[in-house]
């Protein structure tokens, strides 16, 4: 049986295949980086897979479905569902709501720290950095 880390990367590079992130940079790097990292902090096997999978519901076609049909478990499921910003919602009430998940937490403040060191635009930087402030210091955050 493969372990949820396996499932989810190969459902992360199937789904981002052909996707890139700007000046030929494969979309796929970001998800490895997030995962690089927190696997080098010791991280589980739920929280390596959340990495892999964070951005998939946001950018690509795969549906919550296929993650079950895959044999992703449902701690995973929920914290990627957690980790995917919907249309029209707001910053604060998306930080709000993973901030209530741990997993999910741990891999947004990795997936903040690669977008920081990723040449960011100045309204990235703030956006980032109110959301550090808010998971570190628990401030609120003006919609």
């Amino acid at each position: 049986m493969k372990i949820q880390t396996e499932i989810v990367k190969d459902l992360a590079f199937k789904y981002h295949a052909g996707q890139y992130i700007r000046d030929g940079i494969l979309y796929i790097q970001h998800p490895e980086l997030v995962a690089y990292y927190l696997t080098l902090a010791g991280e589980e096997d739920d929280v390596i897979a959340c990495a892999w999978g964070h951005d998939l519901l946001e950018n690509t076609a795969i549906m919550e479905k296929d993650f079950r049909e895959a044999g992703v478990n449902e701690t995973v499921i929920t914290n990627i569902k957690v980790l995917t910003k919907n249309k029209g919602e707001y910053y604060s009430r998306y930080l709000k709501n993973i901030s209530g998940y741990p997993i999910a937490k741990k891999v947004k403040i990795i997936d903040i720290f690669c977008h920081l060191t990723d040449s960011p635009t100045n309204k990235q930087k703030d956006k980032y950095f109110l959301a550090l402030v808010y998971f570190g210091a628990g401030l609120v955050i003006k919609e």
